[in-house]
């Protein structure tokens, strides 16, 4: 939990998340939810950041967090990182004991807001996202 917190903590604190504040219990429950699936987003064999998707009833898949190191942003690996992500969660299946279990993903969807990467809406878009009101 240490590194994940570690490379959450790199890439939130310039979006500012809320999960920021989170306590040991709070990342505990969170990492412990059996919808959510994280992926390491590695380069030549180091970590460059993190992704995570959730399962939604429907069945629906939200890309729940997803993000670089500072080091790793305006490298094009964002857009390769993302790709990869959204194939995924395409093909995502529901956790042991969901209805959907099996079931093709219907809709893949995110959040996104103002504080997030300058370059973000343009790669969701990119990977065939659409804004919706109200979010993309």
């Amino acid at each position: 939990m240490s590194q994940l917190r570690e490379v959450h903590d790199r890439f939130a604190l310039a979006h500012r998340w809320s999960s920021l504040v989170w306590s040991h219990w709070d990342w505990i429950e969170w990492l412990s939810d059996p919808a959510l699936r994280h992926w390491w987003i590695e380069v030549n064999d180091e970590l460059a950041g993190w992704g995570c998707l959730r399962w939604h009833s429907g069945p629906e898949v939200e890309l729940d967090a997803f993000g670089l190191r500072p080091e790793w942003t305006g490298h094009g690996c964002g857009g390769w990182a993302l790709s990869l992500l959204t194939e995924a969660a395409w093909n995502l299946q529901g956790p042991q004991g969901s209805a959907e279990l099996g079931e093709r993903t219907r809709r893949v969807w995110l959040h996104t807001s103002s504080w997030d990467h300058p370059q973000a809406l343009a790669n969701y878009l990119a990977r065939g996202f659409a804004p919706v009101e109200g979010g993309i």
